[in-house]
């Protein structure tokens, strides 16, 4: 097992905090995220991760890890920085976790990730109402659709919505790939049209759940693989803010425990 930290991303609403260090080495009670998440892939035996970087790249130096490096991160988004480590995605014979650089998360949600057989499995936070209700004031404009059938196969994902009707979890950014579907992924990628818009975003600047949905619409099942709770995004000083608000309360392992 491998796994791919998508940190290429500034952060810019976590300034002051990323003036001169990645999103993902914003710190969360004296430990950064991307440590959070080194310390459970490694807590379950996932020690070959390579990192997706691009915003103040040369803080990585010093953590030994293999770095790709994507040089457009300005103007692409984490799809493209996805596919610009290629190199690491075909490297082996294994199943691959990639997971956003923003997030943090507790082994329980790993491990039930690791378990899936899927060729590709997403994870979904069916508790994510009361969450979502602490971080905004206007849940509509920020939430997607999360539609699954019976067997927990993703119908649809990432699209606007106006009730919570198609909102069956909340996509949590930490995603496994099965082996012998790695290869297809950048082939299929490859062949995607460059001159079509992907929800709204140029073919650069994709998101990751546009991504997703093109592979459901190409005949790839994707498995939802539900947990409640054990988890933080942290997009925002607001954000931060909220967590040792809830620390302080001792309501933050509602939420997640390893704080």
């Amino acid at each position: 097992m491998r796994a791919l930290i998508l940190a290429a991303g500034e952060g810019s609403r976590l300034k002051p905090l990323t003036n001169d260090r990645p999103k993902v080495m914003v710190e969360l009670n004296g430990r950064s995220i991307l440590d959070r998440q080194i310390a459970v892939l490694n807590s379950l035996g996932i020690t070959d991760i390579a990192l997706a970087t691009g915003f103040s790249s040369h803080c990585f130096a010093e953590l030994g890890l293999p770095t790709f490096d994507n040089a457009n991160w300005e103007r692409t988004n984490m799809v493209a920085s996805m596919f610009n480590a290629a190199d690491f995605l075909d490297a082996g014979q294994e199943d691959i976790i990639v997971a956003y650089g923003d997030i943090v998360y507790e082994q329980r949600v790993l491990a039930k990730l690791l378990e899936s057989d899927s060729s590709v499995a997403i994870t979904s936070d069916t508790q994510w109402q009361k969450y979502w209700a602490l971080r905004t004031n206007d849940i509509f404009g920020d939430i997607e659709s999360f539609i699954i059938d019976d067997a927990k196969n993703v119908l649809e994902l990432g699209k606007r919505v106006t009730s919570f009707e198609k909102v069956k979890g909340q996509f949590m950014g930490l995603m496994k790939f099965r082996s012998d579907r790695v290869f297809h992924l950048k082939t299929f990628y490859d062949a995607l049209p460059r001159d079509i818009l992907y929800d709204g975003q140029r073919f650069e600047k994709m998101y990751m759940t546009s991504f997703i949905q093109a592979l459901i619409q190409s005949g790839e099942m994707v498995r939802a693989v539900e947990v409640k709770s054990g988890w933080l995004e942290t997009d925002s000083l607001t954000d931060i803010e909220l967590y040792y608000d809830l620390a302080s309360q001792n309501r933050l392992q509602e939420f997640y425990a390893d704080w």
